[in-house]
């Protein structure tokens, strides 16, 4: 085939020109050359089993042929989606629960902190339990912990009090810091 842009004469079945590379215009299919090669491109006659340039089969690399899927085949794949479903639902749950109970945006436990406060201050110190108290959340130590603060103002003593942190759990009480006066 002579390439149209430099009119070298190349060897048949070439698609690019072997001189200056140029793509060769591919010959169009005739009633004796219908069947392309999927592999080279080579034209061969409809009736031929391997390709002419390559030995490709044909029957090899004829597109496979889609059988209807059986019913418990379709069972087993609408069951692995709706299993999946679940999964995925209840790790979302999971999650949103874990950051409900961690997160102070999300959510605010501070009146069951305060009342555990108070039943640590009632065994610990009980000459506090009944003093002016202030509950808030504050990041101690870089983890954020409910504190309590216990403060007893008696004009006749001097100041005294307690700092008392719960975890974000509302798991562990324990003693931060103890003033007396």
């Amino acid at each position: 085939m002579n390439c149209s842009s430099c009119g070298y004469q190349n060897r048949p079945g070439v698609r690019f020109c072997e001189q200056c590379g140029n793509p060769l215009s591919q010959p169009q299919a005739t009633e004796t050359t219908g069947r392309f090669c999927t592999n080279c491109g080579q034209p061969n006659p409809l009736n031929s089993n391997f390709c002419s340039s390559c030995g490709a089969n044909f029957s090899a690399i004829l597109p496979k042929q889609h059988s209807q899927p059986s019913f418990w085949s379709s069972v087993r794949k609408v069951t692995g989606w709706v299993i999946g479903g679940v999964l995925i639902t209840l790790l979302v749950l999971t999650v949103w629960g874990t950051v409900d109970t961690l997160s102070p945006a999300l959510s605010d436990h501070t009146s069951e902190a305060e009342v555990l406060a108070v039943e640590f201050v009632q065994q610990h110190y009980p000459e506090l339990a009944n003093a002016e108290r202030t509950t808030y959340v504050a990041n101690v130590d870089g983890i954020d912990y409910y504190v309590v603060d216990f403060v007893l103002n008696d004009s006749s003593k001097s100041p005294s009090g307690v700092r008392i942190l719960v975890d974000r759990l509302l798991r562990a009480v324990f003693t931060y810091e103890y003033i007396e006066g």
